[in-house]
């Protein structure tokens, strides 16, 4: 009897220890899901669209903890109304997607502040995805253009749909690589997850090349080149570089293997100076700057 009492008592205090575990990992989640909807309800302008939003939201999420497979298909996108800077916009995003995710995190955490960045002329969006980063940045540089490159053909008729209220926008269906061609793509089971590298379903796309996006779109300088192109960075700063002369600002998304030491060595021989994230400037992914253009507040 007194054995048994013992044993209770021992896995009683287990299963408490095990809950307040549980408990304690799950609060920095908890908190970052209110953060997200208090997020949706600061940029929707009714209670009709911050409620739609965060049902998407939230069934993200649900659908993510379950590892359900996400349904890619364009017409399963759904409009939704937010501002953007000083504008009201409708973005289409496919509920329950990895779009809502691209959408806070673009957006909502400024994944591409590029800060002190003066008003660009060009910028060229490699990997524009669904659009959020074009939509972010014309927020901030109304005036530039933006060549968009994407190569997931479900995600560039989201592109076009997310950017068509931007009159200075031109879509690229292609993948960013080092040199022109075709190529085959993988497109993954998240809507950020295709890329040159890696597992999927194939598809066969045509490559662009950087000297190509410059002599095919009359571009003399880029004034912002924004990367993120899951791996194929690899090649990109290291095939027919010379294109490198022409940027004056870089912001990438930088993928395993491919590291900042690398990235500082292949962009540096091109005149441009690697700022790590958190290192004071206010950028959130690493940027590098050409130092006889100086950015200007």
């Amino acid at each position: 009897m007194g054995g048994e009492f013992v044993r209770d008592r021992l896995t009683w205090r287990y299963m408490e220890t095990r809950r307040g575990s549980i408990a304690k990992a799950m609060l920095p989640k908890l908190r970052s899901y209110l953060d997200e909807l208090k997020w949706i309800y600061s940029v929707t302008p009714d209670a009709h669209n911050w409620f739609r939003l965060s049902l998407a939201s939230v069934g993200f999420h649900l659908s993510n903890a379950m590892n359900r497979s996400e349904n890619l298909r364009p017409e399963k996108a759904r409009r939704y109304t937010m501002w953007a800077g000083q504008k009201l916009i409708d973005v289409w995003i496919r509920p329950r997607s990895g779009d809502v995710f691209v959408l806070h995190e673009v957006i909502g955490e400024s994944t591409y502040e590029v800060p002190q960045l003066k008003e660009p002329e060009v910028v060229v969006d490699l990997g524009a995805n669904i659009g959020m980063s074009t939509v972010y940045l014309a927020a901030r540089f109304p005036k530039a253009r933006f060549i968009c490159v994407e190569p997931d053909p479900a995600n560039v008729v989201l592109l076009a749909l997310n950017t068509r209220h931007l009159d200075n926008v031109e879509i690229v269906q292609g993948a960013a690589a080092g040199e022109s061609g075709q190529r085959t793509f993988h497109i993954g089971d998240r809507s950020w997850a295709g890329g040159l590298e890696g597992a999927g379903r194939d598809e066969t796309v045509r490559a662009w090349s950087m000297n190509e996006v410059i002599e095919t779109f009359g571009i003399s300088r880029v004034g912002l080149l924004k990367v993120d192109i899951e791996g194929a960075e690899t090649e990109l700063f290291s095939v027919n570089a010379e294109w490198l002369s022409k940027v004056d600002y870089i912001i990438a998304e930088l993928h395993p293997p491919y590291g900042i030491e690398q990235f500082e060595k292949e962009v540096g021989a091109w005149g441009l100076n690697v700022i790590p994230p958190e290192k004071g400037l206010g950028n959130n992914l690493p940027v590098a700057i050409r130092p006889e253009s100086p950015p200007q507040a």
